[in-house]
């Protein structure tokens, strides 16, 4: 039992400091482009485009806001550009954004302002 555990310990760490890559099995393989070429996001996607027109052309801007904030493509796009290697710039200024929004709008709430 002892010398069998001690190879596969063996092939763990040969797998892991080795140069090649370990090959994953064929379950643990996607088909799928991952981020946002899946076709996991193409129906979320649609519903926003469905959702922004809709809102275009029926409701009021503060109706808007709630109501297409509620889309997660908004948050995948917020965050993919947050963490994009390339767009810091873009990634402050949704933090500054999403900071500066939650702090005045818990200032003007609490005033019984409108903040959307």
């Amino acid at each position: 039992m002892l010398v069998t555990e001690n190879q596969s310990l063996r092939q763990r760490k040969q797998t892991i400091e080795g140069d090649d890559c370990a090959v994953l099995s064929e379950e643990n393989v996607s088909l799928e482009e991952p981020g946002y070429l899946s076709s996991f996001i193409v129906p979320c996607t649609l519903h926003l485009a469905f959702m922004a027109a809709t809102a275009f052309f029926v409701m009021h801007v503060q109706v808007a806001t709630r109501f297409l904030s509620t889309s997660p493509p908004l948050y995948w796009f917020a965050s993919y550009l947050m963490v994009c290697p390339g767009s810091n710039r873009w990634g402050y200024v949704i933090w500054a954004y999403s900071a500066a929004y939650i702090l005045l709008g818990s200032l003007l709430f609490s005033n019984f302002y409108p903040f959307t």
